[in-house]
């Protein structure tokens, strides 16, 4: 299976000027954990996500209305191109201890993300093992919850 025959598309983002509060209304808005930071070509520069506001907002003594998420976001973000499996993307998550990968093209724009969730709703359930299947379910109900229509 590709990373392009899982990933969402449909990405709202974020440009470098943009504060932590409007990255928490489109993750609010869009009922996701992360946002994409681009430049005006849409090339990746960072990420910000649900916990970075967070902790932002419990560790900062500024307004998150005035704090720029340059300030929070991970620059070094870890992604994936839409031609490539998803068992490496999965390596990849596997190796940062991430759920999610920004997916970009060959000029480094983004083109969209592969979160851990979109893979669980495209997977069967395993059938040889009953606890493997329960904890298989389990996950795969949480994942349907948190992918938005």
């Amino acid at each position: 299976m590709l990373v392009k025959d899982v990933m969402t598309t449909d990405v709202r983002t974020c440009p470098p000027g943009a504060t932590v509060a409007g990255a928490a209304r489109i993750m609010s808005a869009r009922e996701c954990g992360i946002v994409p930071i681009v430049d005006s070509r849409r090339r990746l520069v960072g990420v910000i996500t649900d916990r970075d506001v967070c902790l932002a907002i419990a560790s900062r003594v500024r307004n998150p209305e005035e704090l720029p998420v340059t300030d929070v976001m991970t620059r070094i973000a870890h992604g994936c191109s839409a031609e490539g499996t998803v068992s490496d993307a999965l390596q990849v998550m596997k190796r940062h201890h991430v759920r999610r990968l920004p997916v970009v093209d060959a000029y480094g724009q983004l083109v969209g993300l592969l979160s851990i969730d979109d893979v669980m709703a495209k997977m069967d359930t395993p059938a040889d093992d009953p606890i493997a299947r329960a904890v298989f379910d389990t996950l795969k109900s949480l994942a349907a919850h948190a992918v938005s229509p």
